[in-house]
Order: structure tokens, then C-alpha cells, then sequence
């Protein structure tokens, strides 16, 4: 009788390689079942030095939007006085106060509080210089020093007050204007928090090489500036992009074993789908999950914002992978902690009505909706050099520099992601660039009656991130090779670093002594707390530092040509050579999957 040969563990099968792949759909199947079986799973993306590249991307983003705060005097920026004194108040414990009486528009915007002098003094500090780019901040007066508890009117009062809470903080110990200045490094902490968190998820996404650059476009001037400063717009955009990047990233490091053995049979897919599952990243899902729970209770509008970011990435994962993310408990029970958020947003917007409108310079009731509509289709490019970076008051405009920079960079990601892009998501990033460009125009023409023609770029920045970072997104790995990214690289570091830093110089200076004066800072009569040199330099040495660290960070991430990703789960099965149409290079093309079963019957090399 022979002797019958002992199985061979799983652990040590032999890999199915040109001489054992079947050559039958029923033999592709069983194969691709036993490559995703649990003893055979992809290992998860490896996490070395993944906490220190956090902490180092949060240092440098920290530094930057420092830079920024203490390059823009006292509530210089946009709406700072109200917001400080809805901060000061809600530390306090005053979430709400006492509204002003309703008018025939509707509930008034404007709440009474109570708050130190110090920080009720902020809406007459600004007046001198405010809206006249022309006039240098060293002629708004001082704060008082009187710490003796008044009443103040806010139009921030009814803003969600998760924010106010945390940045109000500080104003508990030093009533000064010290605390202010810290009130704002607190809020520019808070909003790097995210930021860190989506260029450490950009990163850790080795198969979309181009994400980390869609966050640096993303993460505009703008979103600096007002990080750095009392303003929720900054919390919101950041968070944001976080939720953008983190989602785009864990639909991308799972997308391999969701879709693995689609192409073997039903089978192979039931698998993968299983193995989908164990390879769910829970950082990256713990990052969506926290990014969104803050992002619905940071603005009136969040909410509405938070539901165009979830449909946006829903419409890109596959049926498998949202499966895997009801499978998994960190999901679930990062949902649950959404679902009680979401449902305090929705108490306080139907409580508070934080979209209570200020009655400014309304169009009149004759003006046709055609002119309202014509009007905010004119100013459309004016809201894009907002988003990019249109400092204080409206008074400090983008560079013409800055703006090449910006239009640049997005140019560029776009005609990448354009060309490289699937069909699916090519519609989401046509889909969210054409609502970042049409909605403005319609929620500016509903309101404009009451409100006049009164929105801004930055409302709408927590959609516009999206369109850069799905168009880096769409470009998957191996699209550009390394010695491209390389030479990319630095010119994207270039550019971006010299936009950010020519708006800068340009807001210092007008600051200092006034767009109208000097070309030089350094002269003027009003210097940041640690002084106009030392502010540059500092400024200067941070931002090379960050943009060369980012993009150095791609390049080495970067697999030579021909090897296998260790961060992409299921990339063995993808290992093959592109399959060849017509002279061109096409992965995964359909012609190319026929052709492989043919050629794996025949003995040859793989298709």
C-alpha cells in the first residue's frame, strides 16, 4: 500500500506561481480563495513610525499657523470680536444668553452675554483699520484693563458650542490680552490636530502616492490663517479635510481585498470581502469617525456639509468594503458616538436656529432673481480667492502669485486625476466640483432679499477641499513613476511654499505700515509680539521645512518600479505586468483579464 503524503499546512502552501495557477474559472476561483484565506491575509500597513510622523507633521503644522497668528494683530480677522466674546462666555458656562427680540425676518442673530470687560471691548478695537487696507493696525487703541464682568451683544451666540468651549478656555486664567493670543493658539492647536491626523492617513495610503499632495493644496492659506485665529471656519475646514483624507484613505487601503477575486467568481469576492474586513484600518476609521463627529457641531451649515463629504465617500467604496465597515465593531461603535453628535446638532438647530441672518444691505424686493443669480455667478472667482487666501477684513488680497500657485497645483491634480481617474470616481470629483461652484450662487440668491449678496469663499471650504484631494486620490499607484515624482516633487514644494509665503509677506506688510507704504515691514509701526524679523525668519524656516518633509515623506513611501506595495493589501494578485491595448499601458484593463486565463492554460507567463 503506498505510502499517502501528510497535507502541507496552509502556512507553508505553495505560492500558485506561472507552472500552478489553474487554468479553469472554477480553478481562479478556488486560487484566489486561498491566497485571501485567513492564514494567507495580507498583513495591515505597517505602523512604524507612524505616531512620530504624526507628532512631527503636528509640530510643523502648529508652527505654520502660529506664523500666521502672530502675523495678524488683534481681531484682525473676520468676525474675531464676536467670536471672542460666544468663547469667553461659553467657558463660563453661558451657552446660550439672552437673545435680542425677534424682528419680522425671523429670530435675531444677536445675543446678550456676559463676559470681562477686556473681552467685550473687542468690536471697538478694529474700527481704525478695518476694511482700509491702506491703514496700519498700530492705530487701533488698547484693551482695558478692567476685569469686572459686563454685558456684551454677540451675533456668534447661537453657533453650536463645542468650539467656543474649548478655545474660551484660556480666558479663565489670564484676562488680558494675553488670553487672547492664547485663545488663538488653542484654536490653531485644536484645527492641526486634524490636519496632522489627514496628512498621517494621506501618508500611510501608499496606494493613491499623490494624496499627500492633495492635502497641501487642500490645506490653502485660508485654512491657516483662520486656524490661527478666534474663528470656527478653521475647525470646520479642518476637520474636514481630515474626513476627506482619512475616508478617501481607508476606502484606498481596502479597496485591494475588496475587489480581489471579483474577476475569479462570486467565490473569490464572498472571500475578499472577508479578508476586506480584517484589513479595515482602525486608525483610519476612528479618524472618520472623530472628524465627523466634530465637524456636524462646529457651524450652522456643518451638518449639511457632513452629508455631502459621507455621499461622496459612500459613492466611491464598494459593497464589500461598506460591508466590512458594518462588520467591524470600531466602526460601529464610532457610528453610535456620530449618531448621539448628530442628533445634538439637529437639538440645537432646531433650538437655537444658528442660521439666523443679519439684516444688512438687502437686494431690493423688485430685483429679479435672474440679476440676484447673474450676480453670484459673477462672483464666483471672487470666492475662489477667498478659499485660496483673502486676509481680515477683506482687506488683504491674494497675490497674484498666491494665486498662480494655487490654480496651479489644482490645475495639475486635476488633469492627473482626469486622465488617470476610474468612471466612478471621475463623476464624484465633477459631482463636487460643480456643487463647490453652484451652491454658493444658490444660497447666496435664497438669502440675498434679507441679507444682501453676503457669502464668503471660506463657508464653502469644507466641500471645496474635496475636489484636490479626490483628484490626488484618483491617481493610483504606478500612474507616475518614481524618477516623475521626483522631479514633481520638488516643484510642487516650490510653488506652494512660495504662494503661502508671498501671502504672508503681503499681510504683514499691510499690517505693518499699510498696503499704500513701504515695501518693507520691518519699518512699520506695528510689529507682531515677537517681533517682525524673527516672525519672518521663523515663518520661512517652518514652511520649507514642512513642505520639504511632506514631500520627501511621498518619495520615500514611493515602491520602485516593478516591486509589490507593503501597504497594499491583496497586491500580489496585482503583481502581473499591465495588460497591453493597442501600445498602450492599461492595469486591469478588460482585454487584458481575457487574455489571462488563455495564456495561464498554455504554460506562459502571466497576463
Amino acid at each position: 500500500m503506498p505510502a499517502v503524503r501528510p497535507a502541507r499546512p496552509a502556512e507553508h502552501a505553495v505560492p500558485a506561481g506561472p507552472a500552478h495557477r489553474p487554468s479553469t474559472a472554477a480553478g481562479q476561483a478556488r486560487h484566489a480563495v486561498r491566497r485571501l484565506s485567513p492564514a494567507r491575509a495580507p498583513a495591515a500597513p505597517p505602523r512604524a513610525g507612524s505616531r512620530r510622523t504624526w507628532w512631527l507633521a503636528l509640530g510643523l503644522l502648529f508652527l505654520v499657523a502660529a506664523g500666521w497668528s502672530l502675523s495678524t494683530p488683534l481681531f484682525a480677522s473676520p468676525d474675531e470680536p464676536v467670536q471672542v466674546i460666544k468663547a469667553a462666555a461659553v467657558a463660563r458656562g453661558e451657552l446660550f444668553g439672552t437673545p435680542a427680540p425677534a424682528t419680522r425676518l425671523g429670530p435675531s442673530p444677536r445675543v446678550a452675554v456676559r463676559v470681562p470687560a477686556v473681552f467685550a471691548a473687542g468690536p471697538d478695537i478694529p474700527g481704525c483699520f478695518a476694511f482700509k487696507p491702506d491703514v496700519p493696525a498700530s492705530c487701533a487703541k488698547g484693551l482695558p484693563t478692567s476685569t469686572r464682568t459686563v454685558t456684551a451683544d454677540t451675533t456668534a451666540g447661537r453657533y453650536p458650542p463645542l468650539y467656543y468651549f474649548i478655545v474660551g478656555l484660556p480666558s479663565l486664567v489670564l484676562r488680558s490680552a494675553a488670553g487672547i493670543w492664547l485663545m488663538r493658539l488653542v484654536s490653531a492647536l485644536l484645527s492641526c490636530l486634524f490636519l496632522a491626523s489627514a496628512l498621517e492617513s494621506a501618508l500611510r495610503c501608499r496606494r493613491r502616492p499623490l494624496l499627500t499632495w492633495g492635502v497641501l493644496v487642500a490645506a490653502t492659506p485660508m485654512v491657516f490663517s483662520m486656524a490661527g485665529t478666534v474663528q470656527p471656519n478653521g475647525l470646520e475646514a479642518a476637520t474636514a479635510l481630515c474626513l476627506w483624507t482619512s475616508g478617501l484613505a481607508l476606502v484606498g487601503t481596502t479597496e485591494g481585498t475588496a475587489s480581489a477575486g471579483t474577476t475569479a467568481g462570486t467565490t473569490a469576492g464572498t472571500t475578499a470581502g472577508t479578508a476586506g474586513t480584517r484589513a479595515l484600518d482602525g486608525r483610519l476609521v476612528a479618524r472618520v469617525g472623530l472628524s465627523a463627529s466634530v465637524l456636524v457641531q462646529v457651524r450652522g451649515l456643518s451638518p449639511f456639509w457632513l452629508a455631502l463629504v459621507a455621499l461622496a465617500l459612500v459613492s466611491l467604496a464598494s459593497r464589500s468594503q461598506l460591508a466590512a465597515l458594518v462588520a467591524s465593531r470600531v466602526a460601529r461603535a464610532w457610528a453610535a458616538v456620530l449618531a448621539v453628535c448628530c442628533a445634538f446638532a439637529m437639538w440645537w438647530f432646531v433650538r437655537y436656529d444658528p442660521l439666523a441672518l443679519i439684516q444688512a444691505h438687502a437686494v431690493p424686493a423688485r430685483a429679479p432673481l435672474s440679476a440676484i443669480v447673474r450676480t453670484g455667478i459673477g462672483e464666483s472667482f471672487t470666492w475662489a480667492k477667498e478659499m485660496i487666501g483673502w486676509l481680515g477684513w477683506l482687506d488683504v488680497p491674494t497675490p497674484s502669485l498666491t494665486l498662480v500657485a494655487w490654480l496651479g497645483a489644482l490645475a495639475a491634480l486635476g488633469v492627473l486625476g482626469l486622465q488617470h481617474g476610474t468612471r466612478r470616481v471621475v463623476a464624484v470629483l465633477v459631482a463636487v466640483l460643480a456643487l463647490t461652484v453652484v451652491l454658493p450662487v444658490a444660497l447666496q440668491s435664497a438669502d440675498a432679499r434679507v441679507a444682501g449678496y453676503a457669502w464668503q469663499g471660506r463657508y464653502v471650504l469644507p466641500l471645496a477641499v474635496g475636489v484636490p484631494l479626490l483628484a490626488a486620490w484618483a491617481v493610483p499607484e504606478g500612474a507616475l513613476s518614481r524618477p516623475v515624482l521626483a522631479r514633481l516633487g520638488p516643484a510642487v514644494a516650490v510653488l506652494l511654499g512660495a504662494g503661502q509665503l508671498a501671502l504672508f509677506l503681503v499681510g504683514l506688510r499691510r499690517y505693518s505700515v499699510g498696503l499704500a507704504g513701504p515695501l518693507d515691514p520691518l519699518r512699520g509701526s506695528w510689529h507682531p509680539p515677537l517681533g517682525a524679523a524673527v516672525t519672518i525668519v521663523g515663518f520661512v524656516v517652518v514652511l520649507a521645512a514642512l513642505y520639504a518633509w511632506s514631500i520627501g515623506s511621498v518619495l520615500a513611501r514611493a515602491a520602485p518600479q516593478g516591486s509589490v506595495s507593503s501597504g497594499d493589501p491583496g497586491a500580489a494578485l496585482r503583481s502581473r505586468p499591465p495588460a497591453r491595448v493597442g501600445g498602450a499601458r492599461r492595469p486591469g484593463s478588460l482585454v487584458g483579464r481575457m487574455r489571462r486565463p488563455r495564456r495561464a492554460a498554455a504554460g506562459g507567463p502571466p497576463g
